[in-house]
């Protein structure tokens, strides 16, 4: 006779041999298995998932591509060769910002009619106009990206 250590039992009709009360691990015997055999069906070991009856969804069409990795750089080159100049803007607006002396404006006087117009700090402003121009550069970039996306592209076709 051989003897089944079984350490969780799931089925509540398993019930441990005679003579193994004061054990901790119950003992099950091939007997034992035997017995509740005819009823493993009710533990759901036998079912058969039920049909959907829902109608199967539609199969996506994919288009081919229209465009290849070739057309998709050189619209990233392109788009790069529009946004340099506005890069170019956004560096020197950046350099007026962080070089005080840089800045046009004429210092104050001592006589201080001419100080508050002289004195008034344009670093707000040209942050603003910092802003404005990187806001521009992103949405040109994210159109191109969403149109690629739209279009099949690859992401690494705009690098």
């Amino acid at each position: 006779m051989r003897i089944v250590n079984v350490v969780a039992a799931s089925s509540l009709f398993l019930v441990p041999a005679a003579g193994q009360a004061g054990d901790q691990t119950p003992s099950y015997t091939n007997e034992d298995l035997d017995r509740i055999a005819p009823r493993r069906s009710e533990t759901g070991a036998t079912s058969v998932p039920a049909p959907s009856l829902a109608a199967p969804a539609p199969e996506p069409k994919h288009e081919p591509m229209a465009h290849g990795e070739a057309y998709w750089r050189q619209e990233a080159s392109r788009l790069d060769d529009r946004l340099r100049p506005l890069r170019r803007r956004a560096d020197a607006l950046r350099f007026k910002i962080d070089h005080p002396a840089t800045r046009p404006g004429r210092p104050a006087t001592k006589r201080g009619a001419h100080s508050r117009a002289a004195t008034a700090d344009p670093v707000p402003a040209l942050q603003e106009q910092l802003r404005e121009l990187e806001q521009e550069i992103r949405e040109r970039e994210d159109r191109l990206g969403d149109r690629a996306r739209r279009e099949g592209a690859m992401p690494g076709w705009l690098r």
